[in-house]
C-alpha cells in the first residue's frame, strides 16, 4: 500500500511540473503577472506617473512590432498578431515571443537526439546478413543505401523481410 501511494504521490508531482512548466503554465503566469503588475502600478501611480506605464507599454509594443516585421512569417500570420498586439499589447508581446523561441520545441527535439545517440549502438545488422548482401549482383547500391540509412539513424537490414528498396 505504501509503495502504491509513493508511485502515485511521484506521478502527480510529475503532472503539477508539466502543468506548471507547460505553455498553458506560462501563460497562466504571463497573464497573473501582468493583472498583478497593473493593479500594482495603478494604484501606486494614480495621479502623475501613468504616463510612464503607457510609454512602457508603447517601447514594448513598438520592438514587438520591428522583431515581426522582420520575421518570414507569412503576411497573414503577421496581421494576426498586429491585431493581437493592439488589444492586448503587453501579453501579446510576451506570447509572440514565448510562440516563436519554441522552448518545448527545442527540450523535446534535444531529448530525442540524446535518446537516439544512446540507442545507436543496441541496434545493428547480422554480419552474416551483411556478407551475404556483398555477394549479391546489386550489392553495391544496397551497400550504399545500408550505410546512408544506418548513418542518418540506425535501422539494421533483415532477411527475408517484404521491404522493397
Amino acid at each position: 500500500m505504501q509503495i502504491e501511494n509513493n508511485d502515485l504521490f511521484k506521478r502527480s508531482k510529475q503532472s503539477a511540473l508539466q502543468l506548471v512548466f507547460s505553455r498553458v503554465g506560462v501563460i497562466l503566469v504571463i497573464l497573473l503577472l501582468q493583472v498583478g503588475l497593473l493593479i500594482a502600478l495603478f494604484s501606486y501611480v494614480t495621479t502623475n506617473y501613468v504616463h510612464f506605464y503607457y510609454g512602457g507599454s508603447f517601447i514594448v509594443t513598438v520592438i514587438g512590432c520591428i522583431a515581426l516585421f522582420n520575421s518570414k512569417s507569412d503576411s497573414s500570420v503577421k496581421l494576426t498578431w498586429m491585431v493581437l498586439f493592439s488589444v492586448l499589447p503587453i501579453i501579446g508581446i510576451f506570447l509572440y515571443f514565448y510562440t516563436r523561441l519554441e522552448f518545448g520545441h527545442r527540450f523535446e527535439r534535444r531529448r530525442l537526439v540524446e535518446i537516439s545517440k544512446k540507442s545507436k549502438n543496441q541496434i545493428e545488422t547480422d554480419p552474416v546478413i551483411f556478407e551475404e548482401m556483398k555477394t549479391l549482383n546489386d550489392s553495391k547500391d544496397l551497400q550504399g543505401l545500408h550505410h546512408f540509412v544506418n548513418k542518418i539513424e540506425t535501422f539494421p537490414i533483415y532477411k527475408n523481410s517484404q521491404v522493397t528498396y
